[in-house]
């Protein structure tokens, strides 16, 4: 038998400084997600520039050698544009889903803020 005076609305209403704290607590890990994450993509970044940059040819007298350097900077340049495609698939794949939810969460702390004050 479920006890009339009990209600979800007047549980919720009354745990609402903890239910806030929370909505706080989330909004603060998402922003630091959101900024690790960004520099993150600002290494690989420069990552992937400093390897384009090495992977200039070098050029050599020696055929054996030649091949080898040829190799090496071929290499180079194959890690230099998979950092750039990690950095850029990490810029939307993570971070603009991870900034949408932020979004979603500062939305759903301000309108349930908005209700709760409308009805205290």
């Amino acid at each position: 038998m479920e006890n009339p005076q009990v209600s979800f609305a007047k549980t919720l209403f009354m745990e609402w400084p903890s239910v806030k704290a929370r909505n706080a607590t989330s909004r603060n890990v998402l922003d630091e997600l959101i900024r690790c994450l960004r520099g993150r993509i600002a290494v690989e970044e420069m990552y992937s520039k400093g390897l384009q940059k090495l992977s200039n040819p070098i050029s050599s007298s020696s055929y054996s050698l030649n091949e080898a350097v040829v190799g090496f900077t071929s290499d180079i340049a194959n890690k230099s544009v998979q950092h750039k495609e990690l950095a850029e698939n990490l810029q939307k794949d993570v971070l603009e889903e991870l900034q949408a939810l932020r979004d979603d969460v500062y939305k759903m702390g301000k309108h349930s803020s908005q209700v709760t004050s409308s009805l205290s």
